[in-house]
């Protein structure tokens, strides 16, 4: 057996193991940390944790079914001499009818690599264990005011250039000379749907979704710092359309970045399940496993690891989006906290009611953008200027909503635009 062998190396090589998880879920701040950094290191370690527990209850799965054939081994050697036995229910090896020398192997090379998957497990634990208390550090620990301290001036810092500089690091946010507060933020991304035309004849066609998602993106373009690389324009998207684009900012945004999710098209909420959906141009009207569900987005709204993320949803039951009803937090924050702190927000046209295909939420939500002249405006502050607008003008009486988009990972900051220098 090589059990003893295993476990003496498992000793040798655990503390290298460990030291590389915690490097790769760590900050270098410890102890002196900003919230926004005890944020992101939990948020890493707890990844982690997640990833950790899936793999070993894989090889506790595999373990058990080893266990179960060496069971399987030893009971028929035992029967042998009467001429009875039982057969595996288990995939691993044709342990069933083997000869005596045979068995034998196959009972050594099952124990062998049992003993190679309990090394596993046992490794597995101890790093979990690590990781566990490394993360009781960080929840513990009390944040360091973060001081906010003028930009030096540098070869990478241009003081005659309009780009955004990028060279602060981990910084947040400073004052510039003349005390005005600069963001340091990431990319900013878009992914703007329209759906005007449906596959199935049960479905009708809309006209103007497709012309507000374009709309929308010269405006981002033209005013805010959107680039035209970095926004997405989907027309007449089918289900996997939709999916494939959302897989493939998953795979590309950065943990600074921004991104900002348009859809305008129809909507459907299933009062049964008291679940809303999207509809792309594929969708049946009986099959909705051709439709997109709330939880769905909400899952790669999540799933997207961005600094902050905003849904603005131009369809028929888009309130189904949030699972409370607040609109505005208690208190004002500072934009400086706000941009610290991770946010996924939601802005809709409707709660769970019909909204019109000529679209006053998309007037109002556009011309506010058009007409802001703030070099950062929140989410909150572009839905306080245009809900009223929307009330007042609505054939249908709608309620535009705006709120947290509930457990996607929110933590209290918002989505802010950032016009450009024009």
């Amino acid at each position: 057996m090589k059990k003893g062998y295993l476990i003496l190396l498992s000793f040798f090589t655990l503390p290298c193991f460990c030291v590389g998880a915690e490097n790769k879920a760590s900050v270098d701040c410890y102890p002196t940390c900003t919230q926004s950094q005890i944020v992101t290191a939990k948020r890493e370690i707890n990844a982690e944790l997640t990833f950790l527990d899936s793999k070993y209850s894989r090889l506790e799965a595999k373990a058990n079914l080893l266990e179960n054939d060496i069971s399987v081994i030893r009971f028929n050697q035992r029967r042998s001499q009467i001429g009875s036995s039982v057969k595996s229910t288990t995939t691993f090896g044709n342990s069933n009818d083997l000869p005596a020398q045979s068995s034998t192997e196959e009972l050594d090379r099952l124990s062998d690599r049992l003993d190679e998957l309990k090394t596993e497990m046992f490794t597995i634990e101890k790093e979990k264990s690590s990781m566990s208390a490394y993360l009781d550090q960080f929840v513990n620990l009390v944040p360091t005011e973060l001081v906010p301290q003028r930009a030096s001036r540098s070869l990478n810092n241009n003081p005659y250039s309009d780009s955004p500089d990028r060279s602060l690091g981990d910084a947040d946010f400073y004052y510039n000379d003349d005390d005005e507060l600069v963001l340091n933020f990431g990319d900013f991304y878009a992914l703007l749907v329209g759906v005007n035309e449906y596959e199935s004849d049960e479905i009708v066609d809309l006209y103007e979704p497709v012309q507000d998602a374009k709309t929308l993106k010269q405006v981002l373009l033209n005013k805010y710092e959107f680039t035209e690389e970095k926004t997405i324009l989907l027309e007449n998207p089918t289900r996997s359309d939709l999916l494939n684009s959302l897989e493939n900012l998953a795979g590309t945004i950065k943990a600074n970045d921004s991104l900002l999710i348009f859809y305008a098209g129809h909507g459907f909420w299933d009062e049964k399940f008291k679940q809303g959906y999207w509809l792309p141009a594929d969708a049946r009207q009986k099959t909705k496993a051709s439709w997109i569900s709330n939880a769905t987005i909400r899952d790669y709204i999540y799933g997207i690891k961005t600094k902050h993320t905003l849904l603005i949803a131009d369809a028929c039951f888009s309130g189904g989006l949030f699972r409370t009803r607040g609109a505005f937090q208690a208190e004002e924050k500072l934009k400086s906290t706000l941009f610290q702190m991770t946010s996924r927000k939601a802005i809709t046209s409707g709660t769970l009611t019909e909204v019109p295909d000529d679209s006053v939420f998309m007037k109002y939500l556009v011309q506010n953008l058009e007409k802001n002249q703030s070099k950062y405006m929140t989410s909150q502050d572009l839905f306080a200027k245009f809900k009223i607008a929307v009330l007042n003008n609505s054939p249908l009486n709608q309620v535009p909503q705006h709120g947290v988009v509930q457990g996607s990972g929110d933590e209290g900051g918002d989505f802010i635009f950032v016009r450009k220098n024009i």
